[in-house]
């Protein structure tokens, strides 16, 4: 017995459907990636915080921005208070990688330029996650191209009866 497989017309519908919704994700996380290059930040550290999200969990610190002012070189009474009663609103909140949170202490100075990848923690390199992004954004881009342009190509030596739309050469 022979399976016949039947023609559908919705096949490319659904894999240039597919390839736009990688593409539209690929855009955000490359919104991400420009909003995570574009900070600068220079501060000392006060308090270390990992929030469990849905999918991965965010690692922030907490920046004392005025820690130049301040003549010795230890956290002041004021921030050891702030830090036990966890009033954060007068630090600023900077999400990291985990690499950097984990090498991260109370009391380390870490700093960013605007569109660096280099982030600085007491001269210990590390690299912004929106590196990372970036290249996630580049490699969805080209699925959703390569899934794109394959749904318009003509398969070959098919007979219009066993015809299937969906199946795409990866």
């Amino acid at each position: 017995m022979e399976e016949i497989t039947k023609y559908n017309r919705f096949g490319k519908i659904k894999s240039r459907v597919f390839a736009l919704i990688v593409l539209m994700l690929s855009c955000s996380l490359a919104l991400s990636a420009f909003r995570s290059l574009s900070r600068k930040f220079d501060g000392k550290i006060v308090y270390k915080k990992v929030q469990n999200g849905f999918i991965s969990n965010n690692y922030d610190l907490y920046l004392n921005q005025d820690y130049k002012n301040t003549i010795n070189k230890d956290l002041s009474n004021q921030d050891i208070i702030n830090f036990f009663v966890e009033n954060l609103d007068d630090y600023r909140k900077v999400g990291v990688s985990y690499f950097t949170y984990e090498d991260a202490e109370i009391s380390m100075i870490i700093k960013k330029e605007k569109w660096s990848p280099i982030i600085l923690l007491n001269e210990n390199v590390f690299i912004d996650q929106g590196m990372y992004w970036i290249f996630l954004t580049i490699l969805g881009i080209i699925i959703s191209f390569t899934i794109y342009f394959q749904s318009k190509k003509k398969p070959n030596n098919v007979h219009e009866n066993n015809l299937d739309d969906e199946e795409l050469d990866l």
